[in-house]
């Protein structure tokens, strides 16, 4: 009966420590599969909180000018035009400086890449759109993702407008 007892304690106990090895190699996988995949495609973990530079950290590089478009038609039915000029900010933070003014070089001799762009956004828009309280932020936003795509770099991270008129 003691022998019994014993032997249920140490298969017991062997159960206990293979599990425990195979959830830790479970654990040590998982990790190198999500380092491979970062390495492979490039993906960071999103910055959500705080902006790893600073305005001073900015290049700005001014479209030479300024970008005009129809509207998509509103459902007043009237047709409306945009007008902006643009700075496009480029991260020069830290390690980035040099890729940065390889960046703003890149974006003054395809600017019209840039505006090209720009305008695809601009002609999806309603005067709706562009009229809401948040529109130069979230067109801000989606010219930024647009020329990242474009330009295959994160180094791409602001749009300020200096003109932004809509009639």
């Amino acid at each position: 009966m003691g022998n019994n007892k014993s032997m249920m304690i140490i298969i017991i106990a062997i159960l206990v420590i293979m599990l425990g090895g195979v959830g830790a190699g479970f654990f040590f996988i998982a990790g190198m599969i999500n380092k491979n995949m970062e390495a492979t495609t490039g993906d960071k973990p999103v910055q959500t909180e705080e902006k790893a530079y600073t305005p001073a950290d900015l290049i700005n590089v001014p479209l030479s000018d300024s970008i005009k478009s129809n509207l998509l038609v509103s459902n007043d039915g009237q047709e409306h035009l945009i007008l902006i000029t643009a700075e496009i900010a480029v991260n020069g933070a830290g390690k980035n400086a040099k890729a940065a003014t390889e960046m703003e070089t890149l974006l003054k001799q395809k600017e019209a890449v840039v505006t090209d762009s720009i305008l695809k956004i601009l002609r999806q828009k309603t005067f709706q759109d562009v009229k809401r309280p948040d529109a130069q932020q979230l067109l801000s936003d989606e010219i930024v993702s647009a020329l990242q795509g474009e330009f295959n770099s994160n180094l791409i991270v602001e749009v300020y407008f200096k003109t932004f008129f809509v009639q």
